[in-house]
């Protein structure tokens, strides 16, 4: 559904498959959401009792269990290089900061929807 929203209005969309395993995921979680899950008192909580469905295809997997944040951001800032109109002096550590922002502000928004429906 973003893909098609995103071309009906003529904005590029590229799907960033964020891989990370869920022992990663768990010791990242500062709000304990998975202890939670765990314990039963989240039902529905993906990667615990509900399944999750890898995307087919997407534009970047990003394996963030073996990489940095900065080198995480930096093959986001590469995609986005090769693909639209950044500048290539540009570098990871001047977008870092601005991408982790606007991925905050995508997830509310992806979340927000969900919920919504």
């Amino acid at each position: 559904m973003a893909r098609r929203l995103h071309e009906e209005a003529g904005l590029p969309f590229f799907e960033c498959y964020v891989n990370t395993p869920i022992d990663i995921c768990e010791s990242r979680d500062p709000k304990g959401l998975y202890k939670k899950a765990r314990r039963g008192e989240i039902k529905g909580f993906t990667g615990i009792d509900q399944s999750y469905e890898e995307p087919v295809n997407p534009e970047l997997v990003i394996r963030s269990g073996e990489m940095s944040v900065d080198e995480c951001v930096q093959n986001v800032v590469s995609l986005l290089q090769q693909r639209v109109r950044v500048p290539a002096c540009m570098s990871a550590c001047l977008y870092t900061e601005l991408l982790l922002d606007y991925i905050d502000i995508c997830i509310s928004i992806c979340f927000s929807y969900i919920l919504t429906y």
